[in-house]
């Protein structure tokens, strides 16, 4: 089971104590200034391997719940990533390792292992094997929405050659006895999207390629990561989040972005794609989806704040304005309460600040939601 472990600079010591301890429990941890070897582009690797982990464990600290920064977003990030699983799934598990309080965001929604406690290790190693039996299930029988069954395939692959590439792709294989030809054919999408992006990355040796080397990898080896989570699926609808992290041989920094695939479902076992238009009455979608602008701008002040602990300025605020105003929202999943709208770094405000991800319920747009659509398919 790969662990992430989210910290701190400044609590690197004990993180590395619980990392060797896991290490010598039969686990897979993961941290920085361990796993990334030098001269590889450590933003990336830190990406990649949040992205990959079957379970974070947060180090909480004074220091670490009150800096902004790397800390920060791998704690927002974690978090935020709950949704896509069950409530009583382990996947993020705290770790209290002093006296500070645990901030509200985190408590409200997760319980917490007080590690100074002379039982500590014992309770996190009860929630460590929780999460390998739940995570071992779900390998060997797959998950179920509806009457949908969903297993993991994965495609790994590494190229050392002049140009180089390490690909890894995550993909669902989908089953149904009662709808089986639709999911046949979005299994079918899955693999077929993954041979796309495989045949992409892959490409001719340079001529006279000079020799391999493993020091300067990075200078000439392209990454191209990619996983998914399920955003909701019944009978009728499935929305699923592609959550794609690469890196160019030799750029100055990686990238991400996300991909989405939204499909209905109909009774006879026809399944096609939809788009955010889809779900609007027809002549009202350019008004609906206006109005879904301008509310997540009136949000992006506080995604800002949470993400970072500091009120944007009137030049950020812009900057959000200008991004999403010109964004054609594709890259968008829905649930049973409405939309999530996701947006690559770069894409509405500076890099540095990451992805950003907005909520807008269907209330917002009530009234120009198609009578008899796709809404009724979920909601019903």
């Amino acid at each position: 089971m790969k662990i992430f472990l989210a910290h701190a600079k400044e609590d690197e010591t004990i993180t590395e104590e619980i990392y060797e301890r896991l290490k010598s429990g039969g686990y897979s941890p993961w941290m920085d200034v361990k796993d990334i070897p030098a001269g590889v582009n450590w933003d990336y690797e830190i990406q990649k391997n949040f992205a990959n982990s079957n379970l974070i464990i947060l180090i909480l600290s004074k220091v670490s719940t009150q800096k902004n920064g790397y800390i920060r977003r791998e704690i927002n990030d974690a978090i935020d990533k709950l949704k896509y699983y069950k409530p009583d799934d382990v996947f993020v598990i705290p770790l209290l390792i002093d006296d500070c309080e645990v901030p509200a965001y985190i408590s409200s929604k997760l319980q917490f292992i007080d590690f100074k406690r002379n039982d500590g290790w014992d309770i996190l190693s009860r929630s460590l094997r929780l999460a390998a039996s739940q995570q071992k299930l779900e390998i060997s029988q797959g998950i179920t929405y509806g009457p949908f069954n969903f297993s993991s395939e994965v495609f790994k692959e590494e190229y050392n050659k002049i140009p180089g590439h390490e690909i890894e792709i995550a993909y669902p294989r989908i089953e149904s006895h009662t709808l089986p030809k639709s999911a046949k054919l979005i299994s079918d999408y899955f693999s077929g999207k993954a041979a796309l992006h495989i045949f992409s990355e892959r490409t001719s040796l340079w001529p006279g390629t000079p020799y391999w080397d493993e020091e300067y990898k990075h200078t000439y080896t392209s990454s191209y990561n990619e996983s998914y989570n399920i955003s909701y699926c019944n009978e009728n609808v499935m929305s699923i989040l592609h959550s794609v992290h690469w890196y160019g041989a030799g750029a100055a920094h990686p990238n991400s972005h996300f991909e989405t695939s939204n499909f209905v479902i109909t009774k006879d076992d026809y399944a096609y794609k939809f788009s955010l238009w889809d779900v609007f009455t027809e002549g009202k979608e350019q008004e609906a989806i206006n109005k879904i602008k301008q509310k997540i701008i009136s949000e992006s002040a506080r995604e800002f704040w949470e993400k970072t602990g500091e009120k944007p300025s009137e030049d950020d605020i812009s900057t959000f304005a200008t991004g999403i105003m010109d964004s054609n929202l594709d890259s968008f999943t829905i649930n049973s309460d409405g939309f999530r709208f996701h947006f690559a770094p770069y894409e509405i405000h500076a890099y540095a600040f990451g992805s950003w991800e907005f909520f807008i319920s269907f209330f917002e747009v009530i009234d120009f939601l198609k009578e008899d659509g796709i809404y009724s398919l979920i909601r019903s």
